[in-house]
């Protein structure tokens, strides 16, 4: 791990984070304990994006088992069918922060050009 940029390391936490919570919690436990600053408020970034889709799993979960009880087979399809719509922001998200990590950096790498550029003309 010693050899890979913030930039990696980010993008592997983002990914593992979607895939698996206890991938997160290795990786993330990780990047807290040997990673720098940068790495320890993206886990924590992390951690927050990625709490509101395990409590809403977990109450899919749970009302899905309660319709199963009842018997009702038109409560489980909405179900299912909220549990696909939920899954497919999930991916929206986690994309969507992985870019952001990837021009951050292009980003930040922009700025330094352009302040050794003033210093050059100054």
């Amino acid at each position: 791990m010693e050899n890979w940029n913030n930039k990696w390391k980010k993008i592997l936490l983002w990914v593992v984070s979607y895939l698996n919570i206890l991938g997160f919690v290795l990786v993330g436990g990780y990047f807290i304990l040997k990673g720098d600053n940068d790495l320890k408020k993206e886990s924590k970034k992390c951690f927050i994006t990625m709490l509101p889709f395990i409590a809403i799993d977990a109450l899919i979960d749970m009302i899905t088992y309660f319709i199963s009880i009842n018997g009702s087979v038109s409560g489980a399809s909405n179900i299912s069918t909220f549990s696909s719509i939920i899954g497919i922001i999930k991916i929206v998200t986690f994309v969507v922060m992985i870019v952001l990590v990837i021009l951050e950096k292009n980003s930040n790498s922009l700025e330094k050009t352009d302040s050794n550029n003033d210093d050059i003309k100054g």
